[in-house]
């Protein structure tokens, strides 16, 4: 009996090897099947996408048709190319088959190997586990320094020094110091409960180049204005986004005024000279206009011309001399333009010097005595009432020269009215004699545009219909297929997972018997596998195993001879 069984041990043994090697192969070519299927489903929803846009437009784009129709013959030649592509591709699929067969040995290969490296991989894991509880502890301790060195090198020491948006803050009621990017120097302010105050110096202060002291500049106002009206859109054919059109539509305005006293205060430099300016200031008006831009597939992009490559986006800009839409930056979330980020170039070309702003000051007072080494100059009081006068002539002989250039001017305008009239005239009774004809070309026009769309519909419609039912066919059968694939992959699967669980125990020297229970979980499935050997003398051992899947259902026995010497 023992010999019998021996004998059938090694037959069973060959039959697990070769259905393990029919479990790899039928694995791969499921792999394989599943993909097809899994492309063939994405493509019947994007062909069924594609057949409801296509309805839809055929609706809509009545007007555009003569554009459309080089579309459709440049679609047409493009269906041509892929149905090429396509016999190329069912070509290459047949070589690819004939390669299975060498894959599927490599993979009972690869089996076998990862067989052998699991209990490496087992003994690694050990040894990275414990590596993992150490490194856990010192990166924990890495990432609270990382985190407080970031902290203190963006915002510094809270209460001593900090790096605020402003400037740096030095104390809690901060003394500020901003380097203005402006004018290159280095501004100094204090604040106190986040008020501008006073600052005192409490001993002698060294100036090197220049002291400067004047009126803060005033917070800019922002205006937004919506359009009053509805304009045509700007097109930009080059377009920000490659392979598109941009459509700009206006839809408002946004004016900026900055002041500054720039011009203004005290101001003393290190050679000695002491300047006294009244306080005036300028304003400056910084605008530009609102818009709305779509980025439209251009023709390059096939079936996609036409639609929106993206989401709309608010932008800000200016119209240029020709007339287009210059785009200057993407309006944040209050629909202002970052003037900050903008070239020097492009904020000249939104903004306007306002007129000096009138101030008082500029006055010198000296309560004690003055001394002037230098030249001390004076106003002439003669020369300015001579120039007085010199300005009351001018002008009355440019009033006289003004009133008879406005008589001449009304009768050189009567003249012109009249002919002006004559030619509106002419011009309206033109206008209606065309206006006439383009209602009577438009009618024909629109007339053939019915007649072609209906014919364009109706081939669509049957297209459309022929198309659905063999895509409807082809997913009855495949759908059937996949429910038998399925079935098979369960199977296969429960097996993989019983193989897995088996193992071969070895009777230790000194022993007679050895019991293995084992467990092995795959791909959703559970196998339970015992295992038994037995010394029969010092040169053979006889192993058998046994393995079920969780519901026991299915069965695998497994028997063998190990020869040791």
């Amino acid at each position: 009996l023992v010999s019998t069984n021996i004998s059938n041990i090694a037959v069973n043994s060959d039959a697990i090897a070769t259905n393990a090697s029919d479990i790899g192969v039928n694995s791969d070519t499921l792999d394989v099947h599943f993909g097809l299927v899994s492309t063939n489903i994405s493509d019947i929803a994007v062909n069924s996408d594609a057949i409801a846009v296509n309805a839809s437009d055929i609706g809509v784009n009545s007007d555009t048709l003569d554009v459309h129709f080089g579309l459709v013959s440049t679609n047409i030649s493009d269906i041509a190319v892929n149905s090429d592509a396509i016999a190329v591709n069912a070509s290459d699929i047949g070589v690819n088959s004939d390669t299975l067969d060498v894959h599927f040995g490599l993979v009972s290969t690869n089996i076998s190997d990862i067989a052998v490296n699991s209990d490496a991989i087992a003994t690694n894991a050990a040894g990275i586990s414990a590596n993992s509880d150490t490194l856990d502890v010192h990166f924990g301790l890495v990432s609270g320094n990382i985190s407080d060195i970031a902290d203190i090198q963006t915002n510094g020491i809270v209460g001593i020094i900090e790096k605020k948006s402003d400037g740096i803050h030095i104390g809690e009621d901060s003394l500020v110091t901003n380097l203005n990017e402006d004018t290159g120097a280095q501004d100094i302010w204090a604040l106190n409960d986040g008020s501008l105050t006073d600052i005192n110096f409490l001993s002698d202060v060294n100036v090197v180049s220049k002291l400067t002291v004047q009126a803060e500049a005033a917070d800019s106002k922002t205006v937004i204005t919506p359009a009053t009206e509805i304009k045509p859109p700007y097109l930009n054919e080059d377009g920000i986004v490659a392979d598109t059109v941009a459509v700009y539509t206006e839809t408002g305005s946004v004016a900026v005024t900055t002041t500054n006293f720039d011009n203004s205060g005290v101001v003393a430099t290190a050679n000695g000279d002491l300047s006294l300016f009244a306080s005036g200031g300028t304003q400056d008006v910084t605008s530009y206009v609102t818009a709305v831009r779509a980025d439209i597939w251009d023709e390059t992009q096939g079936d996609n011309a036409g639609f929106l490559a993206g989401p709309e986006v608010e932008v800000g800009g200016y119209i240029d001399m020709d007339g287009n839409f210059i785009e200057l930056g993407v309006l944040d979330g209050d629909g202002v333009l970052d003037l900050d980020g903008l070239s020097s170039e492009e904020l000249a070309m939104i903004t306007v010097a306002g007129d000096p702003l009138p101030g008082g000051g500029g006055n010198l007072v000296v309560e004690g005595n003055a001394r002037v080494d230098g030249a001390l100059t004076l106003g002439s009081i003669a020369d300015v009432e001579q120039s007085i006068l010199d300005e009351v002539a001018a002008r009355a002989a440019a009033d006289d020269v003004l009133a008879a250039a406005i008589n001449a001017e009304e009768v050189a305008r009567a003249t012109a009215d009249d002919a002006l009239q004559g030619g509106i005239d002419e011009v309206a009774s033109n206008l209606a004699d065309e206006a006439a004809a383009r209602a009577a070309a438009d009618a024909d026009i629109v007339a053939g545009y019915m007649a072609a769309d209906a014919a364009i519909v109706s081939g669509y419609m049957a297209a459309d219909s022929s198309i659905v039912a063999g895509y409807m066919a082809a997913d009855q059968m495949l759908a059937a297929r996949i429910s038998s694939v399925e079935d098979k992959v369960e199977s296969n699967t429960r097996g993989i997972a019983m193989v897995a669980a088996m193992t071969s125990p070895t009777v230790r020297e000194g022993m007679e018997n050895a019991l293995d229970f084992s467990l092995a979980h795959f791909d959703g499935e559970t196998g339970a596998a015992i295992s038994y050997a037995r010394r029969v003398n010092e040169n053979v051992q006889l192993n058998i195993a046994a393995a079920s899947d969780t519901d026991f259902e299915e069965t695998v026995v497994r028997g063998g001879v190990s020869l040791q010497w």
